[in-house]
């Protein structure tokens, strides 16, 4: 099951580590591995991602993560049946977890609307999965094969002014006036 999410159940908090019951076997989430902000608490219900197996020296131990972002890749595969389908697609997903994820998702289809697929009728899609991450905010970029229009879509709404590529170097300057600096480098840059 690595790479899957499943249910667990918080069993007990120690020194920061949280341990959960899986159900046959138990399993440690490290701090690393931890929404920022998020508290646990014995019985507390919750869905894991499985990273892996770790060989501790005296012993195996499941590892689990809420700040992986495949957790937020497979929390819209459950609520968005046309992924499935292979209507839409998740391209990337970029997270800092309990803070913010900007997930980039495209749809063949030029009659389809990728970001409404995956936010759904009045929200309901991608209103799901924050309820399941807690306070995280979720933005839903459209994807492009243009890099300039990509990096425009990704630090939307602000105004972008123009974009300089260096390819050579995989960097891009990209230039906003003043009132835009705020709503293109975000809260914490």
């Amino acid at each position: 099951k690595i790479g899957q999410i499943v249910s667990a159940s918080v069993s007990r908090v120690e020194r920061g580590l949280v341990f959960v019951e899986l159900g046959k076997g138990q399993a440690l989430m490290p701090k690393d591995q931890q929404i920022a902000d998020e508290r646990y608490y014995p019985g507390m219900r919750l869905k894991v991602y499985l990273v892996g197996v770790e060989d501790l020296g005296r012993g195996s131990q499941i590892v689990v993560s809420r700040s992986h972002p495949n957790l937020i890749r497979q929390l819209f595969e459950m609520e968005v049946p046309e992924i499935q389908e292979g209507v839409v697609e998740i391209v990337s997903v970029a997270r800092i977890a309990g803070v913010r994820t900007k997930i980039a998702v495209r749809a063949d289809d030029k009659s389809v609307d990728p970001i409404g697929t995956f936010v759904g009728g009045r929200g309901s899609r991608v209103q799901a999965v924050m309820n399941e991450i807690g306070e995280e905010k979720i933005d839903i970029i459209e994807y492009s094969d243009e890099v300039a229009e990509y990096i425009a879509n990704s630090l939307s709404p602000a105004e972008i002014s123009s974009i300089e590529l260096d390819f050579d170097n995989k960097q891009a300057n990209v230039i906003v006036d003043g009132q835009n600096k705020s709503l293109a480098i975000g809260k914490m840059g």
